[in-house]
């Protein structure tokens, strides 16, 4: 099997994914919502963000793609803004559902919990009226903040293996160390109230534990894994916020 070869297509499958997953964040942004849902779209519009860094890295990869020798180091710069973006969408969101539910800080044995995402959204308008975006990021900055600082933790920890200033079996496990603990954070603080929530932090959290895997894997294996994750884990969160939206924009029309 070819490597190189491999991981071109893996990058211009990525690079082409990402341009038609974008289209649709974009349209679906156009689309109004009420007023009591728009921090939704706010979100969205924030995950368009990550996506357009995600989109112009790749676009950087791909047309270099001959004359670059090793592009990891790279990756880390896209991850140091784009990784924390994601984050922040994730809490605030969650943290959106627990206030519209009304169950955060309550026993998960005294919840009963709901499945459906369209019913956590659309019922109980008043008490998601006044949730904005800046009033989140002041009531769970305690929580927010660790949570950046941690993540950037694992990425110098990754970058410094990487430019092998530490060797990649210390790196790897350090960097798992920072993982693990805001996970643990978002988990307590935002996951655990809600089915969907859980949910999601499952998904999200999966995706991300096999980038320190990856980080193990050869030059070649290791960067098609990376161009595979990446489609997922700056895409899909992305993409069920649209789908979040859409519905809504047809329970109005």
């Amino acid at each position: 099997m070819n490597l190189q070869k491999a991981l071109n297509r893996t990058v211009y499958a990525s690079l082409f994914v990402q341009i038609v997953i974008g289209i649709l964040d974009i349209y679906v942004f156009t689309l109004p919502v009420v007023a009591e849902l728009s921090v939704l779209k706010k979100l969205l519009g924030i995950e368009i963000f990550v996506q357009i860094i995600e989109g112009s890295f790749y676009t950087w990869f791909a047309t270099n793609i001959h004359s670059i020798k090793n592009v990891t180091p790279n990756r880390y710069f896209d991850w140091a803004i784009t990784t924390p973006t994601m984050l922040y969408t994730l809490c605030v969101y969650l943290d959106f559902i627990n206030t519209k539910s009304n169950v955060k800080h309550k026993k998960d044995d005294e919840t009963d919990e709901e499945t459906d995402i369209e019913k956590h959204i659309i019922s109980d308008h008043e008490s998601t009226k006044q949730y904005t975006l800046i009033d989140s990021f002041k009531t769970n900055a305690i929580y927010l903040i660790p949570i950046f600082l941690l993540n950037w933790a694992m990425l110098l920890f990754g970058y410094l293996g990487e430019i092998h200033v530490i060797p990649t079996t210390l790196a790897v496990p350090l960097g798992f160390i920072p993982f693990l603990a805001y996970f643990i954070i978002i988990y307590q603080q935002y996951a655990k109230y809600t089915q969907i929530g859980q949910l999601i932090f499952w998904a999200f959290s999966g995706i991300w534990f096999f980038y320190g895997i990856a980080a193990m894997m050869s030059y070649y294996w290791k960067n098609i894994l990376y161009n595979v994750l990446d489609l997922f884990a700056k895409n899909f969160f992305g993409l069920f916020l649209a789908h979040v939206v859409y519905e809504q924009y047809k329970i109005s029309i």
